[in-house]
């Protein structure tokens, strides 16, 4: 029993101690804007791609983006494809 307890105070002061370590690595001096760090937003987008087929010219699908501090990472992807025919314009482009 007392194994356990100074094992689980060990946990607990070095989970301490890499939350401090991070804190300083992400705010320290070396970071010209602190707001970057924390901006996120999260993005859904159709991602279409021409397979050419007889009946399915274009197949999309939705994905979701999280954009954090300017990178873009995926973190989900629709298992659901949808088919379009050969002379389909996508809505979303601009004329």
């Amino acid at each position: 029993m007392k194994r356990v307890v100074i094992i689980l105070l060990l946990v607990i002061i070095l989970s301490f101690l890499l939350g401090v370590v991070v804190s300083r690595v992400a705010f320290g001096p070396n970071t010209t804007a602190r707001g970057e760090i924390t901006d996120f937003s999260v993005e859904t987008r159709a991602i279409c791609e021409e397979v050419k087929n007889s009946t399915c010219y274009y197949k999309c699908h939705d994905e979701v983006f999280l954009i954090l501090a300017g990178k873009e990472i995926s973190i989900h992807k629709n298992e659901e494809y949808v088919c379009h025919e050969e002379g389909w314009v996508d809505p979303r482009t601009k004329k």
